[in-house]
Parts: structure tokens; C-alpha cells; sequence
């Protein structure tokens, strides 16, 4: 679609390569893989992007945010909050100073009992006086419906269903 519009033709062979090559950067390096999608293309065109060196922009820009994300690879339960707290807090120190914007990727848990909620909203609250905001990313299904049950959303913020982490970011950059 982009191709025709825009009058070039599409190589797949070197997207695919393209995407493949981050993929293995994001997995070597701890990141999230990544992939192409409709959506983001139709934003980074419709902010007037031109050219691939808009995503190295949009990289650059994330690194001025100073973004720290943090992803639990299990459900957040009475068992392990205390695990994921302190990891939290380790991993948001060893970023140093700058942080500004902290995402709970939520979209890796199963699960989250009351302990997990109350965690979340924990983490809210302690990040507050050290002004960093705080939000989550791919809240799903049973997930985002135990946050509502615990009162996270009259206590922290509203729960939104499966957002991305470049909408929230994106979302939080245009209220900051």
C-alpha cells in the first residue's frame, strides 16, 4: 500500500531480513521483538515521516524519555510479589537518575491476585515522589478485570484493555 503510494517497490526479502535482524538484536540485548504493522505505519505517515530514518528518530526520542520498561514473565501472586518488587526496584536503580516514564508490561502474566494488584498500585505510589510516572502496558482479559475489582483504577489510574507499550508511551508524551 505504502509502496504504491508513495512510488517504490517493496523488496520482502530485505523486510524480512530487516525485521529478523532486530528480532536477534532485541533477543541478544533483552528487548522486545519487534514486527511491522499497518497501524504504526499509518501513524509515522500521518506524522509526516518519509523515510526509515523516522523510526532511528523515534528511537532517539525514546531514549530522551528515558523510558524504563519491566516485563514479569509469570502471574504477579502473594508467592512472588516481593520478588518482583525488589527486582523492580533494582533494575529502575541500575537505569540511574533520569527515568521518567516506567511501563509494566502486563502482557506476559496470566494472572494477578490482590497481592499482585496492591503491588501495582504500590509501585504507583512509591514512584510518585521521585516523579516518575508510572503505567501498564497490555493489561488482558482476567488481568485488567482483578485491577478493577481491587480499586487500582480509583486509587492509581484507569485500566485500558490491551495497549501497547508505544501507545502508552506515545499517550504519556502528549499529557506530560
Amino acid at each position: 500500500m505504502f509502496a504504491r503510494t508513495h512510488g517504490y517497490r517493496l523488496d520482502s526479502n530485505q523486510e524480512l531480513l530487516a525485521l529478523s535482524g532486530a528480532n536477534l538484536a532485541a533477543g541478544l540485548g533483552h528487548g522486545f521483538p519487534v514486527s511491522g504493522g499497518m497501524s504504526q505505519s499509518l501513524v509515522n505517515e500521518g506524522g509526516g515521516a518519509r523515510t526509515p530514518r523516522s523510526g532511528l528518530v523515534a528511537s532517539g526520542i525514546m531514549l530522551v524519555v528515558t523510558l524504563f520498561l519491566f516485563r514479569a514473565e509469570s502471574a504477579l501472586l502473594y508467592l512472588n510479589v516481593e520478588h518482583v518488587r525488589d527486582r523492580f526496584f533494582e533494575l529502575l536503580s541500575a537505569r540511574g537518575e533520569g527515568v521518567k516514564l516506567a511501563v509494566f508490561f502486563l502482557g506476559t502474566s496470566p494472572g494477578v491476585d490482590l497481592a499482585g494488584a496492591e503491588l501495582l498500585e504500590e509501585l504507583h505510589h512509591a514512584l510518585q515522589p521521585r516523579r516518575i510516572a508510572f503505567r501498564l502496558a497490555e493489561a488482558r482479559g482476567d488481568v485488567r478485570e482483578t485491577l478493577r475489582r481491587s480499586g487500582f483504577e480509583q486509587h492509581c489510574f484507569p485500566v485500558v484493555a490491551n495497549q501497547p507499550v508505544a501507545t502508552v508511551v506515545s499517550e504519556w508524551r502528549g499529557n506530560a
